[in-house]
């Protein structure tokens, strides 16, 4: 059942929300109070430093962090629905060029920048979840480099293996 409070719309929590989360080890939490928003989001926001940029970080990281700040980002609009910037936008610009210069031309990713370091599939189907949700987030993303990924993923699925 939803509720309207204002302007918006709230939907209760899914009654089996906290037995999903025991069972994979996961967690939430229940935001009762608008007014505790604020404070929450700050806090969640002050984590981000422990993802800041280091030198030699990998794709990765870098995509960690283009994740989590989206989220934070995401967090402070659904709190503020008329602000239409965010002190994070400059850092989620920043990762998504650093996640698409490091794109080889193969279309995937590897976990390291180093010319040895093979392409991975996970570390591509990383990035290709964090372009993903910056694309959902109205971002443009290069459709050719998305493309050239998502073909370098379906490749290593479909693979001939040695198993029957």
């Amino acid at each position: 059942a939803q509720r309207r409070t204002g302007m918006r719309r709230v939907t209760p929590p899914d009654p089996n929300l906290r037995r999903r989360a025991d069972g994979s080890g996961g967690g939430y939490f229940d935001v009762t109070s608008a007014e505790r928003l604020g404070p929450l989001f700050t806090r969640v926001a002050e984590e981000l430093h422990e993802l800041r940029p280091l030198p030699g970080e990998g794709t990765e990281r870098i995509a960690s962090r283009l994740i989590a700040t989206i989220g934070v980002r995401r967090a402070e609009k659904s709190a503020d629905p008329l602000a239409t910037a965010s002190a994070h936008d400059g850092r989620i610009a920043s990762d998504i060029a650093a996640v698409l210069g490091r794109q080889r031309p193969d279309g995937g990713w590897p976990w390291c920048d180093d010319p040895l370091c093979k392409t991975d599939p996970r570390v591509t189907a990383w990035a290709l979840l964090a372009l993903g949700e910056a694309r959902r987030d109205g971002t443009t993303i290069d459709g050719g480099g998305v493309a050239r990924a998502t073909q370098y993923v379906l490749t290593y699925v479909f693979r001939a293996t040695d198993q029957p």
